[in-house]
């Protein structure tokens, strides 16, 4: 079984060395990343949204 190795991001925990999964499971933390990247961005949209309407009445 390969050794795994840790990742310094706190998200992608593990990276196995075959390269046959490694790819696998290195894009699968990646989706991770990204798409809580999108709900932050998304959720801080609609706090400005907010914060305009309020100024404009």
């Amino acid at each position: 079984m390969p050794q795994p190795r840790t990742c310094l991001k706190p998200k992608c925990e593990i990276f196995w060395t075959l390269p046959s999964v490694g790819l696998v499971n290195k894009i699968q933390p990646m989706k991770e990343i990204f798409a809580e990247l999108i709900r932050d961005a998304e959720a801080e949209l609609e706090a400005v949204k907010a914060r305009l309407a309020g100024i404009s009445g």
